[in-house]
């Protein structure tokens, strides 16, 4: 609102199986693996031909794992504003091309360089010997040492990218970032809670959208927020849209948030958007923020928030 460490690992085992080279993924492996809905998937499969699956003896589905780097890639394209016929037919080089002209700056992002951080290895190895007891020790001890608002900044906005860029490069597993997200969204919880008990401003409102699973970066925000003394309402991930809108008018919520990864900025995403704000009250803002967020903001009438900075600056004047 919202990474290529040396893991002791070896290439990822993307059907979460022991099948070996030759084990295939079920769309809803491949949706896993991608963290592309597997509506998604259906869509860009009938439309552009790709992801082109295989038929197994039953005539089930199948697909290759070589195809999941691809379309982790296809996925962050068209969250960055290219059009997916686009994006689909390009090739890799012109796919590279697409990324690089519409690189993210924001504080979120990292530039995916090998940490030089001694601190910052010693994170990673934590998370690679899936060492839970020494990450959360680690964490708290970055958030006493730096301040709530910097830890976000300079260690956890480093540490999820060098995780996130390994996911991509098939250097760590799907273990190891479901680990680290669980840890990590402890962590984050923890240290909310420390606001939430004097929190006395106006009420916001978190979620993410259906089919939107990726819940790190709307915890960090909610924490941001919680910062500037207003109560939290923390619904999770893939909430429906009409269930969102209830709770805020049902409770008088001051504002609705919502995070959008790039997996998930899509015309479906966009549509429950547009749902959304259609059932809000005129006096409650809608803001997004996250990777995607830029690409929504164009589709919907909403207020796109490029970094934790700004969404600081945000809760501030509605806390005001």
């Amino acid at each position: 609102m919202a990474h290529d460490p040396q893991f002791r690992s070896g290439p990822p085992s993307y059907a979460e199986s022991d099948e070996g080279p030759g084990a295939r993924l079920s769309i809803g492996a491949l949706a896993r693996a991608t963290g592309i809905p597997v509506e998604t998937l259906r869509t860009w499969e009938a439309r552009y031909g790709f992801p082109s699956p295989e038929r197994k003896p039953s005539g089930h589905r199948v697909y290759a794992p070589s195809c999941v780097v691809r379309l982790r890639r296809m996925a962050e394209a068209i969250a960055r504003g290219h059009r997916a016929s686009t994006v689909v037919a390009a090739t890799d080089a012109q796919l590279a091309a697409l990324l690089d002209v519409t690189r993210v700056t924001s504080d979120t992002r990292y530039d995916g360089t090998p940490p030089d951080d001694d601190a910052l290895r010693e994170h990673l190895d934590a998370i690679a010997a899936f060492d839970g007891d020494k990450l959360t020790r680690l964490l708290r001890d970055d958030a006493a040492r730096l301040g709530t608002m910097e830890f976000l900044r300079a260690r956890m906005s480093p540490l999820i990218a060098h995780v996130g860029d390994a996911w991509h490069a098939g250097t760590l597993h799907v273990r190891h970032e479901h680990f680290f997200t669980q840890r990590v969204e402890d962590v984050l919880r923890e240290f909310r809670a420390s606001f939430d008990a004097d929190a006395s401003g106006p009420l916001v409102v978190f979620a993410t959208l259906p089919g939107e699973r990726h819940g790190l970066g709307l915890q960090m925000a909610a924490l941001v927020v919680a910062m500037q003394r207003c109560r939290v309402l923390y619904l999770g991930v893939d909430t429906p849209a009409t269930e969102i809108a209830d709770v805020a008018c049902d409770l008088g919520a001051r504002a609705v948030a919502i995070s959008i990864s790039v997996a998930s900025s899509g015309a479906a995403t966009h549509e429950q958007l547009e749902t959304l704000r259609a059932r809000l009250p005129r006096r409650v803002p809608l803001v997004v923020g996250g990777a995607g967020a830029a690409a929504a903001a164009e589709a919907v009438a909403v207020t796109p928030l490029p970094d934790l900075t700004a969404l600081s600056d945000w809760a501030a004047g509605v806390a005001a």
